[in-house]
């Protein structure tokens, strides 16, 4: 659990997050199942490829569809390329009530951290084309 902690904070300051932030992100990926993100790459990168660019695709051609600019539909794009932790919460009481078993949450989970973690990189991307 040191270890996934140091690394998740040593991420997160790469990243030029600050240390609370770090700290955070490090104890989150330490809860998260690590056996998760080495026992199930595909579907956790299935789960990231929808999350990130599905809902970054449809957001931004939903604002382009209303006649906004391309870097509001880019911005708004980008913005909407994470699921947060609230999901976390629907895919918990999804759990207690049996709608899902404990691998979807895992998956849940994984989607999570890894969407808010790279959603940095995808704001990087699409700031000079915004431009």
């Amino acid at each position: 659990m040191t270890l996934t902690t140091s690394v998740g904070a040593g991420i997160a300051w790469l990243w030029g997050w600050g240390f609370a932030s770090g700290l955070i992100f490090g104890l989150c990926l330490a809860c998260a199942s690590t056996v998760v993100f080495l026992s199930q790459p595909g579907q956790i990168l299935v789960v990231v490829i929808v999350v990130m660019f599905v809902n970054f695709a449809s957001a931004a051609a939903i604002v382009i569809a209303n006649r906004y600019p391309l870097s509001t539909a880019l911005s708004i794009g980008a913005s909407l390329g994470q699921i947060g932790e609230f999901s976390i919460i629907l895919a918990g009481l999804a759990l207690s009530l049996s709608v899902i078993d404990s691998e979807v949450m895992n998956l849940v989970l994984a989607g999570v951290l890894l969407s808010i973690t790279f959603n940095t990189l995808l704001f990087k991307a699409v700031e000079p084309l915004r431009r």
